[in-house]
This record gives structure tokens, C-alpha cells and sequence, in this order.
């Protein structure tokens, strides 16, 4: 399994762990209509890895996955609705930033950044937050072709 997906899974399974507003409402990558028997929710993602050389030959690599995280929330009242969007935001940022066991998965959350919208195009207003943090890590592939075994030759002098 692809680490980023493994990392997915961990913070997800962070969320689920941490007690926030959605609960257990915490799921992988779906697509789900937000209503007030389904909300507050939160949906994480891992839409996005990259990679960088440590060297020029070397099979190691610093690696950073995207993780992004879609928070949900919906009611009649427009102020609970903001006051929850805002309280969930916290706790997923929170949650996320200070699991001992996602920290230990990664050498390093390089950034993060999160975006608040508010909607009321329905009777029920909803509001969302996604955050989006980027997990850096070392991925090492193994070199292909035989092992070296031995080194022979001569060194020469002047």
C-alpha cells in the first residue's frame, strides 16, 4: 500500500479518535450531501504526493503527501452553524498537529493551511472547512541488480 494512503488512513483514524463535533462521522474520500441528519462531518483525502531526490544516484527520497481534510456542518441556525464550523476547524487542526502517532509516522508537517466558506443558497445553511497539511517523510527504494559482494583493483602512486 502506498504510504500516503497509510497516512490517510491514520489521520482518519486520528479524527475518529479525537472527539470532536462529528464524532464517528469520519470517513475516506466520499462524497457525501450534507444534511442535518448527517452533519457535522469530516471527509479525509490524500489527493496529492511528491518527491524529491536526497542526491544525485541515491534511491532515497524526501517525500511529502498532501492530506486533506473537509469539514461539514449544517442546521437552520446560522449561528450555530458558525460557531460549530469554527469549533471544528479547531479540533481537526488540533487533532492533527498534536497526534504523537502521526507525528511519529513522519519526520516533519511542513505546512498546513485550512479555509472556511459559509453557505446560504438552502433553507439549511451549512458551512465547511477544508485543511489541507503536507506530511514529509523519507521513502528509500532498493537498488536493482546484484549485490556488490567485493571490490578488487589497485591504487597506483606518483
Amino acid at each position: 500500500m502506498l504510504y500516503r494512503i497509510e497516512l490517510r488512513n491514520l489521520c482518519r483514524n486520528v479524527l475518529a479518535d479525537a472527539g470532536t463535533l462529528a464524532g464517528d462521522r469520519v470517513f475516506q474520500v466520499i462524497a457525501w450531501p450534507a444534511t442535518l441528519q448527517n452533519t457535522p462531518a469530516i471527509y479525509v483525502a490524500a489527493p496529492q504526493d511528491s518527491a524529491s531526490n536526497t542526491g544525485r544516484g541515491a534511491g532515497d527520497f524526501i517525500r511529502t503527501a498532501t492530506i486533506q481534510t473537509f469539514g461539514i456542518v449544517a442546521d437552520r441556525d446560522i449561528g450555530l452553524v458558525q460557531r460549530q464550523i469554527d469549533q471544528l476547524a479547531e479540533q481537526i487542526e488540533l487533532a492533527i498537529l498534536t497526534s504523537h502517532d502521526l507525528l511519529a509516522a513522519v519526520t516533519q508537517i511542513s505546512s498546513f493551511h485550512s479555509l472556511t466558506e459559509l453557505s446560504a443558497e438552502q433553507s439549511v445553511y451549512s458551512a465547511s472547512v477544508t485543511s489541507v497539511f503536507d506530511l514529509e517523510y523519507v521513502e528509500t527504494f532498493p537498488l536493482s541488480g546484484p549485490d556488490l559482494k567485493a571490490v578488487t583493483g589497485k591504487i597506483g602512486g606518483l
